[in-house]
């Protein structure tokens, strides 16, 4: 199981287990619609539920939003990046957090930089390239190489490669996850590169993984555990909440935490 979904998992089994509710878990795809729509419809008939977490890429998904519209059914969306006004939706600012990283990898000195792109279907993460690339933009003389992951381990393995492949490879790479960037990692061990001699690694989410390498990962820190459980605690106490509108957004805090992974450019 991603690293991700550990975590969200474990936040919302603490607000269950706390409230003496139960949780819940179903796997619904977001490529077919009209076969998920109707699994989906047997599932709620089936299970009464008194709230739903929904999380990337279901949280974008607008007939999802729409069949629990229309089931009465009260739902929470945890990093979302479209319709914002629809539920109780928990972000983070992923373009300054982004934005934050590129910063920071210029500061020290990297002008050969690599950014690993996480899946068009999480459309919140879209942010993080945009920021990424426009900071990174703005300095004469800095480049980025892009390649395409998906959040998965392999995907950072194989983009990894890529890139430390190029006739002149980054001296910095970011990944829009720690699972991708542990697995760029895993691909400059392979290839004989010192992380952080020769090559500054950066990830995103601080997952657990981050903090099982070594070195250990830099990244942009988000309460994935914390912000589960504020969601599900929400759904639990929402017939109890007076005045407070449910459909908000509530922006959650983030840091970039600097690891064993980054270091100077060495000229």
């Amino acid at each position: 199981m991603p690293s991700y979904a550990a975590d969200v998992i474990l936040g919302l089994l603490q607000a269950c287990h706390a409230a003496e509710h139960h949780l819940v878990i179903e796997n619904i795809s977001s490529v077919d619609a009209r076969m998920s729509g109707e699994m989906l419809r047997r599932f709620l008939d089936l299970v009464k539920l008194d709230g739903v977490i929904l999380v990337p890429p279901l949280c974008d998904i607008a007939w999802v939003l729409d069949l629990l519209d229309n089931a009465a059914i009260p739902f929470a969306r945890i990093n979302p990046g479209l319709d914002l006004d629809r539920g109780l939706c928990f972000v983070i600012d992923n373009n300054k957090a982004a934005h934050d990283v590129g910063e920071a990898i210029l500061e020290m000195g990297h002008r050969r930089i690599g950014f690993i792109d996480g899946p068009e279907s999480h459309t919140a993460q879209r942010e993080r390239k945009i920021g990424f690339l426009d900071i990174i933009g703005s300095v004469a003389g800095a480049s980025v190489e892009v390649r395409q992951g998906d959040f998965l381990f392999a995907s950072g393995f194989e983009m990894g490669h890529e890139l430390l492949a190029l006739p002149k490879r980054p001296t910095a790479i970011f990944a829009a996850n720690d699972e991708m960037a542990a697995g760029v990692l895993a691909a400059a061990i392979e290839r004989g590169i010192d992380v952080p001699g020769q090559l500054s690694l950066v990830g995103f989410g601080g997952l657990a993984v981050s903090t099982h390498t070594w070195p250990r990962i830099a990244t942009v820190r988000q309460s994935t555990i914390e912000i589960a459980r504020l969601a599900g605690n929400s759904l639990i106490e929402r017939d109890t909440r007076d005045g407070v509108a449910w459909d908000r957004v509530v922006t959650m805090p983030y840091e970039l935490v600097t690891r064993q992974s980054m270091a100077p450019a060495v000229r």
